[in-house]
């Protein structure tokens, strides 16, 4: 029927079996791949190889040499059941051997929750983007930090669903300030918060709640569907909010927090830093699963169980602004010029680093922590 497998292609196959061009480029690779792992993952399951059989019988293949494939598809579905369950599970096993079998079966994963959140909530967003920028304070012990949050595309599928933004800090420092505007301002209206020029222009109803640590706003709107995307963008200033340095013979790390509490299609988390914080530190990546205790304090070791074990990684994106376009917000670079323009900050000597992370899993928490130097 056809020539070696090197030779075909999986249109080829296709043509002349009507597998669909899918199965039949999966069960060419895993013909031309030699190791047995990654020829489980590469095999379709038992249902197309027989459908691929029966299409063989038709062309001139050997009755022996089907029968002899027909047997091993049977004991293929065999193991299937009798190691995994199913073919989905058995994948996510095999995923613990093959990382780039991991990364895409995470993918999928992520993807199922996404629009299976995406219903309950009745809203979702293309872009969540936060970023952190961090610089020392006029108090030689602390940092302050702004914050930057925005959400492209925000769909709203339901009538009577709100959005809600919650600025939260674990354990703030003594003599840190509440979330203050750009200007230094205490944050009491909305032009406090929100950056007009890089939102929708659509009127918007915000409501700002005050609690302890945390700052909660509501925004509403009637606007449902395709048509309904808006864009809303908003910063933070909270000064002394960070501490410079670890107290003695306590190893304490400190950074950058993201909630992922709305389904959205893409998150980016940028921390941005001056050259004086956390000297001689790249950030690590913590992502916790906070559904039942919560957000996770980066230093309680008792949370390390909580940890999910995800394939996403920090990059460093290179000193000032420059570096850190992102394709699906063209305008975010000017955001954070415009931001440093605001405060009156020179970018060049600030590092910036980023988590990009496609289907960020809802209930889950996203932290970039560097480790805080010993004080001097």
């Amino acid at each position: 029927m056809l020539g070696p497998s090197r030779s075909v292609r999986p249109s080829r196959l296709d043509n002349a079996t009507g597998v669909g061009k899918d199965v039949a480029y999966r069960v060419l690779k895993a013909l031309r791949c030699e190791d047995p792992v990654t020829v489980l993952h590469l095999l379709p399951g038992p249902a197309p190889l027989r459908r691929l059989l029966s299409a063989a019988s038709s062309h001139s293949v050997s009755p022996a040499a089907v029968a002899e494939a027909a047997q091993a598809v049977d004991e293929f579905e065999r193991f299937i059941r009798s190691e995994a369950g199913d073919r989905g599970t058995l994948d996510l096993i095999i995923s613990g051997w093959l990382p780039e079998a991991r990364q895409k079966d995470e993918l999928l994963a992520k993807q199922a929750v996404f629009r299976g959140t995406r219903h309950i909530k009745g809203l979702s967003l293309d872009v969540q983007y936060e970023v952190a920028i961090i610089r020392p304070s006029d108090d030689p012990e602390r940092m302050d930090a702004v914050v930057v949050r925005g959400l492209t595309g925000l769909h709203r599928w339901r009538r009577g669903v709100e959005l809600h933004f919650a600025s939260r800090r674990i354990q703030p420092p003594a003599g840190a300030s509440t979330s203050l505007s750009l200007d230094g301002r205490p944050i009491e209206k909305v032009d406090d918060w929100l950056l007009r020029e890089f939102s929708s222009s659509a009127p918007m109803d915000v409501d700002v709640l005050r609690t302890g640590d945390a700052e909660f706003y509501t925004l509403r709107s009637d606007t449902l569907g395709v048509r309904s995307a808006a864009n809303v963008a908003c910063a933070e200033l909270v000064r002394r909010c960070l501490s410079r340095y670890r107290a003695a013979g306590v190893a304490r790390k400190s950074g950058f927090t993201v909630e992922v509490s709305r389904p959205a299609r893409l998150l980016i988390a940028d921390v941005v830093v001056h050259k004086d914080a956390y000297p001689g530190s790249e950030p690590h990546l913590y992502i916790y699963d906070t559904t039942f205790f919560g957000l996770a304090d980066i230093n309680d070791p008792l949370r390390d169980r909580d940890r999910l074990p995800m394939s996403e990684t920090v990059e460093f994106m290179g000193k000032g602004l420059d570096g850190l376009r992102v394709r699906e917000v063209p305008r975010y670079v000017e955001l954070l010029r415009y931001v440093f323009g605001r405060l009156g900050w020179d970018a060049r000597p600030f590092r910036a680093y980023r988590c990009r992370i496609e289907y960020p899993l809802y209930g889950s928490q996203v932290t970039l922590a560097f480790d805080r130097p010993s004080h001097p």
